[in-house]
């Protein structure tokens, strides 16, 4: 199973990259696969992947829109049935792996 972190700062306070550099490190056994992180400002999310299905292999999280203004990760599946796919391709249609590395 994979795992997801994250850090939001209240008050437009700086995100410290330090803070989620050490969420990264204590679920590094999570993500024996790969981890990618997304930050800006003011928050931060990360996902640890563990490829637990053929399909697994693909994943690359977090995602987001081109302009930045929604960024999604999550430890989930959804079915691959038409009620599904069309709701994930209609309530997300531009997003794109948003990878950023952290410098921990």
């Amino acid at each position: 199973m994979s795992g997801i972190f994250g850090l939001f700062q209240l008050h437009n306070a700086p995100l410290a990259v330090q803070d989620l550099c050490a969420m990264h490190e204590a679920m590094a056994h999570w993500g024996p696969d790969g981890t990618d992180s997304w930050y800006d400002e003011h928050a931060g999310l990360g996902h640890c992947l563990l490829f637990n299905t053929p399909e697994a292999v693909h994943e690359r999280l977090p995602h987001g829109t081109a302009d930045r203004r929604l960024v999604i990760t999550a430890e989930a599946r959804l079915s691959r049935n038409d009620q599904a796919s069309c709701v994930t391709c209609s309530a997300f249609p531009t997003l794109t792996a948003l990878a950023r590395p952290m410098a921990c």
